[in-house]
């Protein structure tokens, strides 16, 4: 009703576009996603709420420059306010979901300077802190940021006064260890989760970890076909959880999948993993490589190219060196991270 008096109603167009998301239906609430920027050109919270639904349609072009945006604005606020970041309860939210873009970009040096920002304020985010150094291969990087999970000091919390979580430092220390191909070092990781996983039947997030880790631990042990169907199995369970494809995870499962069948030289699974993370998430440089390499491998020379350029559209802006750091790792060459840029990012 109020949109039929005011299209541009800022209150309608940001309750419609809750309402979409929530109804599962992102597509359909974009329209007003776009409106509640155009009714608020001023107000952080309008750039950030399309990252909601960009996020799940992979629409990756715009959004992490509208949710940088809204960071730009939201800083202004605090000098202009004299408003302690801490003191505004959506900063944290906002800074998330803008790393959460960068990293999935490959814009690494803005993700850090975006993690230093959320650490001098005091907001702890172990998990996508660990997710940034594992995408950018800063090993540790990841490895320092998994033992202040172990260890306490979780979202929006100082470490001294939080418990640590050894469920979730095992998981990721397990897939750090894994991306080095060192099984023996996982080992130990991969026992903590399938204890935790037998104490926890119902915890769906933990058995579907456990199933990502043992069926990568699986594909470099010799075990290959074994693994290869672990990982299926979590990505048939995942694939229609539209909570789970919220903030770009849609082809996080996939992608893993993809990857340990190239490893391993399944290229028949590979292909449908990576066509999978496509069709889930149209912005994953990895399923993008990875269907170059499978082409490679089988010399089908026109889709190569194609698979190239889709690589380097889905990292047009990702930090130099990065996307030839990315294909040689997938191609199971020794790979060394590229030399950061000295260039100040904070306040790009």
């Amino acid at each position: 009703a109020l949109l039929r008096v005011n299209v541009l109603h800022p209150g309608a167009n940001h309750e419609l576009l809750h309402f979409y998301e929530n109804f599962q239906r992102p597509a359909l609430g974009w329209v007003y996603a776009e409106n509640y920027m155009k009714s608020s050109p001023g107000l952080p919270h309008a750039f950030h709420m399309q990252a909601h639904l960009a996020m799940r349609l992979g629409r990756w072009k715009l959004t992490s420059d509208r949710s940088s945006r809204a960071i730009e604005l939201q800083r202004e606020y605090h000098r202009r306010e004299n408003v302690k970041p801490r003191e505004d309860w959506q900063y944290s939210h906002h800074l998330e979901t803008l790393l959460t873009s960068l990293v999935h970009d490959g814009r690494f040096a803005e993700a850090r300077a975006i993690k230093k920002e959320c650490q001098d304020a005091g907001f702890q985010l172990r998990e996508p802190f660990v997710r940034l150094h594992l995408a950018e291969r800063d090993y540790a990087a990841a490895a320092a940021e998994i033992e202040q999970i172990a260890l306490g000091g979780r979202r929006g919390k100082r470490a001294a006064n939080t418990r640590g979580d050894k469920q979730t430092a095992a998981y990721y220390s397990a897939i750090l260890h894994l991306k080095q191909n060192d099984t023996v070092r996982a080992r130990p990781h991969l026992e903590v989760l399938q204890q935790a996983a037998r104490e926890s039947r119902n915890d769906r997030r933990l058995q579907n970890r456990l199933q990502e880790v043992q069926g990568m631990y699986l594909c470099l042990t010799g075990e290959g076909a074994a693994g290869l169907k672990l990982l299926a199995k979590v990505v048939e369970r995942t694939k229609d959880d539209y909570s789970h494809h919220a903030w770009g995870n849609g082809a996080w499962y996939m992608e893993a999948w993809g990857v340990a069948a190239l490893a391993i030289n399944k290229l028949d699974v590979a292909e449908e993993a990576f066509h999978e993370a496509l069709a889930h998430d149209p912005g994953s440089v990895r399923a993008a490589l990875g269907m170059q390499i499978v082409c490679e491998r089988q010399s089908r020379t026109e889709e190569i190219e194609r698979f190239a350029a889709l690589a380097q559209r889905c990292w047009s802006r990702a930090d130099a060196g990065h996307l030839e750091m990315e294909r040689a790792a997938l191609r199971g060459e020794k790979v060394s991270r590229p030399t950061p840029p000295s260039k100040d990012v904070s306040r790009r």
